[in-house]
């Protein structure tokens, strides 16, 4: 997903830099190239990061989805955006079998047990999550999911993040059963949201709201 543009920027940073290497520092020309190397390798890893994640073109979220179809976390984010039950399991057994995933073990069992509308023990999960918005944020959830409303709007004013509490205030339309509601906070939620995240509501609420 690295753009033209880009990798010309890539390029030019890299040319310049070779020259301040090799003009004020008496480093042997092959260190200098891999120092070029490195940053063109950073520029373009997080040019990336940014456009995916500020992004809310649905086709370009696609393409990335569709060139990590073999990462387990893309490969579980899309399956959970789909609803396709059985690559949500695949891919979950695999996600959390990595190291680099393990501190959000907690995180992705809960994502993973809510998708399939299970809520036993997720209490003790959310409290192992270190971002104290994103607990609010699933500590909330799971209130609605078990028809604690009275604890879920409790809960749900601490949270600043303006996206996830149109998200929760559009989940409690839909047990009251008030469609139209849930439909008018899914769409703020979506206006407040980028990336990623923007493309798994999409994908919710198209499939559940009919947006």
């Amino acid at each position: 997903m690295v753009s033209v543009i880009t990798f010309i920027i890539g390029i030019i940073v890299a040319f310049f830099t070779f020259f301040l290497l090799d003009n004020y520092f008496s480093f042997p020309v092959t260190l200098n190239i891999l120092i070029c190397y490195i940053i063109v390798l950073i520029i373009m890893y997080l040019t990336t990061l940014i456009s995916v994640n500020a992004t809310r073109n649905i086709n370009k979220l696609e393409k990335l989805f569709k060139k990590n179809r073999k990462h387990p976390y893309y490969s579980f984010v899309y399956a959970i955006s789909n609803k396709d039950d059985k690559r949500v399991i695949t891919s979950y057994r695999k996600l959390i079998k990595q190291k680099k995933y393990q501190s959000q073990y907690a995180l992705f069992t809960i994502i993973f047990s809510l998708y399939f509308d299970k809520t036993l023990y997720l209490g003790e999960e959310v409290e192992k999550i270190k971002k104290s918005e994103q607990k609010l944020y699933y500590r909330t959830l799971i209130f609605i999911k078990e028809n604690k409303l009275a604890e879920a709007n409790k809960s749900m004013k601490a949270i600043k993040k303006k996206w996830m509490k149109e998200a929760l205030l559009a989940e409690i339309a839909l047990k009251n059963g008030e469609e139209d509601i849930a439909k008018r906070h899914a769409k703020s939620a979506l206006k407040h949201t980028k990336g990623i995240q923007y493309y798994t509501l999409l994908k919710t609420y198209e499939r559940e709201l009919s947006l």
